[in-house]
């Protein structure tokens, strides 16, 4: 899919919005959406937005008033989940408030007779889910299929700034959306229209009233695709920033362009004022690390230092809401906070860091065009090392300085420096998701498999099964190596290396394996615990981009002998398949001692490639077609 950058302008507003009636047709659905019974436009939906309305305007103290308005129709009984309602919002320093909640589910009738149930405000829950954010949750009563609910709310924000993008689309289709926004003000604000071409925008402009109206119809639902990135990448919508604010000599301007953005940043005391500060209580961690002479050791132990001594509180951004000497003293922080406290640590031990802006996979692409600091969401620790560029999250456990965060694979981060600020595409051309399996077994008369099974991860493969193995290594041998395989049992399970991150870490697996069968025939599978789960490709359509986060080598060697009962009936032929465009190669080797009663088989998959776009998945599709089909051949025996 690709999107537009358009309409980027700068307006400068002189007057207040005036008081306006807001949703006068609340709980009124028009007919064609009480007639509904599919969507025409996405008829797989089991719910739709028909409304999803926000109208943004100042109060006369310059605050931000947001009034939400959502209309939703259940198409299907597996779409009353959209009756449970959370509205997120940013509780500290009382900052934000949501109010004047509305919430009404209308009904009708066989006879056409229309029934509504009310939200009682009894019903209206707020739960703090961190430090800065609080939810509000409720469950809409009486929802069945063919109902309608509507729900609006105040969102009262201390400031203009930052501003939440607006997002017409979503994971429901939204048959039609409206966004106005009203410039504070003498004060100037940037903004853009994210969308494909497919999908038209309406939008008008009022200068002499400083309001901004935008109208999308029709746009169909953002489902989760496998490996997909954020879905918010690929959503129509709207997004803004606060350029300036005042006129004359009392001008006090934001961020217009990167320089700037550096400039605002650095002299700013929640971020950059802070780098090359003195922290008390540091002293000493900073002479232990300068008498470690290779640089590289030196970042590693400031590293560990900070990332085992200190907790994060789960909130990211790119900002301190605390003193960096507090957050040294309590040992707890944001991950700005905390990476920000790593960067400055590593400046005063001689080493070359800079604050690097990032965006997570999962929050959204960065755009480079204009200066919006919202696209980021957290900052990282960036060292340089003659000429080795290191990337370091101290909330990460990270195993492997020498990888990118996983979550950073494929991103686009900026670097804040006062000389030579940047952009970098964080790309590992280097380390692989590496997996080689290595197994050898006997097939017993009755059809049964025993084997030993050696499973040695290197580099990013490590890093996910060592992740996994820590948080539940349970949940990691009943997903990985049992539940794949009807009837596997796991006899035994040994990891080594855990502790010498520079080796691969391996996996010894003692199993016992009823091999299934088809009649007469005994079905010897060829590639037990590869990890590749399903085809993950068998939608004939997608909308995103696929995006592995890095390339991978698969190596598959296996080795077994069979009772001599057993007679060898068929092996898969020799193979190689390939993409196309060469960015995926699996090839397969299978031979046979009948003497000994022995197959030894070999199989390699190089994924060369890590991203492929949507225009590029009619070819992944038909490729994965065939690597499934091969992989699933299995090896014949029968009864002698």
């Amino acid at each position: 899919m690709k999107f537009t950058a358009t309409l980027c302008f700068l307006f400068l507003a002189s007057v207040l919005y005036a008081q306006v009636e807001f949703y006068p047709d609340f709980s009124v659905p028009a007919k064609d959406e009480i007639d509904m019974a599919k969507c025409s436009f996405d008829p797989e939906a089991e719910a739709i937005f028909l409304r999803k309305d926000a109208i943004v305007s100042p109060d006369e103290d310059g605050r931000m008033i947001s009034h939400h308005r959502v209309r939703i129709k259940i198409l299907q009984e597996k779409g009353k989940d959209y009756g449970n309602i959370t509205i997120p919002f940013y509780h500290q320093y009382e900052y934000e408030t949501i109010e004047d909640i509305r919430a009404v589910v209308v009904n009708y009738t066989t006879n056409g007779v229309k029934q509504m149930s009310f939200l009682a405000p009894k019903d209206i829950y707020t739960k703090k889910r961190d430090a800065y954010y609080s939810v509000i949750n409720f469950a809409l009563p009486d929802i069945r299929t063919g109902s309608i609910l509507e729900y609006t709310y105040t969102s009262r924000r201390r400031s203009y700034r930052p501003i939440d993008y607006w997002y017409f689309q979503d994971e429901l289709p939204v048959l039609h959306s409206h966004f106005e926004f009203t410039i504070l003000p003498n004060s100037e604000f940037s903004y853009r229209v994210l969308r494909s071409p497919v999908y038209p925008v309406k939008l008008v402009q009022d200068k002499n009233l400083g309001k901004l109206l935008f109208d999308m119809n029709e746009l169909p639902a953002i489902r989760d695709e496998p490996f997909m990135d954020s879905r918010n990448d690929y959503l129509q919508r709207v997004e803004l920033q606060l350029s300036s604010v005042g006129a004359g000599i009392d001008k006090n301007r934001f961020v217009a362009s990167w320089p700037e953005a550096t400039r605002q940043l650095l002299n700013d005391e929640e971020f950059g004022m802070t780098l090359n500060r003195s922290i008390s209580g540091t002293s000493d961690l900073i002479k232990t690390a300068k008498l470690i002479p290779d640089e590289k050791k030196r970042m590693e132990f400031l590293f560990r230092e900070i990332s085992n001594s200190m907790s994060w509180n789960g909130y990211q951004g790119i900002y301190m809401a605390e003193k960096l000497k507090a957050v040294w003293s309590e040992k707890k922080g944001s991950a700005a906070e905390i990476n920000l406290l790593l960067i400055n640590l590593m400046l005063a031990s001689g080493l070359d860091a800079d604050p690097l802006l990032v965006s997570e996979r999962w929050h959204g692409k960065v755009t480079t065009e204009q200066a919006f600091l919202n696209q980021f969401n957290k900052v990282i620790c960036y060292v340089t090392i003659s000429g080795k560029h290191f990337f370091l999250d101290a909330t990460d456990p990270q195993p492997i300085i020498d990888l990118i965060p996983r979550d950073l694979l494929n991103t686009t981060g900026y670097v804040v420096n006062k000389k030579e600020s940047r952009f970098l595409n964080l790309q590992d051309d280097v380390h692989l998701e590496k997996r080689n399996i290595n197994f050898v077994g006997k097939i017993l008369a009755d059809g049964t498999m025993e084997g030993q099974a050696l499973l040695m991860d290197a580099d990013y493969a490590r890093i996910y099964t060592e992740d996994a193995l820590r948080k539940d290594k349970g949940a990691y041998i009943r997903n990985g190596l049992i539940n794949p395989y009807q009837g596997m049992q796991i006899d035994s399970f040994v990891v080594t290396n855990m502790e010498y991150d520079s080796l691969p870490l391996n996996q010894d697996v003692r199993f016992t394996y009823p091999l299934q069968s088809s009649g007469e025939y005994l079905l010897v599978p060829m590639h037990l615990f590869s990890g590749l789960g399903l085809n993950p490709f068998v939608a004939r359509n997608r909308f995103t981009h696929i995006n592995f986060g890095c390339r991978r080598s698969i190596t598959f060697n296996q080795s077994f002998i069979h009772d001599k009962s057993l007679a060898l009936d068929a092996i898969p032929k020799n193979i190689s398949l390939m993409m196309p465009d060469t960015s995926i190669i699996c090839k397969r080797i299978v031979e046979s001692n009948p003497a000994e009663n022995r197959i030894s088989a070999r199989i390699t998959i190089e994924f060369r490639k890590a991203v492929y776009t949507a225009d590029e998945y009619p070819m992944v599709y038909d490729f994965y077609k065939k690597l499934y089909a091969l992989l699933e051949e299995p090896i014949l025996l029968k009864k002698r």
